[in-house]
């Protein structure tokens, strides 16, 4: 990747410098006076260097490593696993990211009708990893578990991360093809 890394850096660098000259050649006609059909063309070709500047340097935020997927170092950090782990078998360990990246919410009230699970308080400080920790699993229904803080997790049902892994793997996949 330090060679798609350097190739962009320097077409990013270059399209800088053409946005540049664009800018200084639009200057300079100001001064000996254009006609709108010029500026306006002007205008175009700096929204399309901008835009290809902007999608160009976002490409090296969106490009990632299994490591960097949504969820992966909190189940690092409880599992103890390596770099070397989540990369080999990020897969396996799809469902747990999925859990504590998007698959519960903490809220101040209960709504009438959620299962409160009482055996378990949850400390409230890091709540995906104190998931993890806990080895707090799906159930057939959306459940709630009380905090320390006085608020309440709400973890998703079984079924809800069960769809919510199969697409996490999906974008994964995708994301990892960059």
């Amino acid at each position: 990747t330090d060679f798609f890394s350097d190739k962009l850096l320097s077409l990013r660098s270059a399209l800088l410098h053409y946005g540049a000259a664009l800018n200084l050649q639009s200057v300079c006609k100001k001064t000996t006076g254009t006609t709108r059909t010029t500026k306006m063309k002007n205008a175009w070709i700096k929204g399309a260097m901008t835009f290809a500047v902007l999608t160009l340097s976002s490409g090296t935020i969106l490009a990632q490593t299994a490591v960097d997927l949504p969820g992966m170092d909190a189940v690092m950090a409880v599992k103890k696993l390596t770099r070397k782990d989540v990369t080999s078998n990020w897969q396996s360990y799809a469902a747990e990211a999925t859990l504590v990246s998007q698959g519960w919410t903490e809220v101040k009230s209960l709504k009438a009708g959620l299962v409160l699970n009482e055996t378990v308080i949850l400390p409230g400080v890091d709540v995906a990893t104190e998931i993890l920790e806990l080895g707090l699993e799906t159930k057939e229904q959306a459940e709630a578990y009380k905090t320390e803080q006085g608020t309440f997790v709400i973890l998703a049902s079984k079924a809800m991360i069960d769809k919510w892994t199969a697409r996490y793997i999906v974008n994964a996949q995708a994301q990892l093809k960059k």
